[in-house]
């Protein structure tokens, strides 16, 4: 990628999925960690979107606020920002 449409800022993105639960009724579902691991591999492509991607899989609440938090507070102004959260399929 030889020039940026959305200005001089990084490119990142916030990739969470969830596919474990506590609730017993609730099934492990495989689907989040497979999305995110693709979309990961599209967004770090320099031909395609030359990301900076953080990846979080099945964390606690706590890990998950801080994360989220971390990465809105150090965004700059020109920053291209995607965060995206998988919690669905089987």
């Amino acid at each position: 990628m030889t020039t940026q449409a959305f200005g001089d800022g990084r490119r990142r993105a916030l990739l969470i999925g969830t596919g474990t639960y506590e609730h017993a009724r609730l099934p492990t579902l495989l689907s989040p960690e497979v999305d995110c691991t693709r979309l990961t591999e599209v967004l770090r492509d320099p031909e395609v979107g030359q990301f900076e991607v953080q990846q979080l899989m099945d964390v606690d609440r706590s890990t998950l606020e801080k994360a989220i938090e971390g990465f809105f507070v150090t965004a700059e102004r020109d920053d291209l920002c995607c965060c995206t959260f998988r919690a669905t399929g089987s």
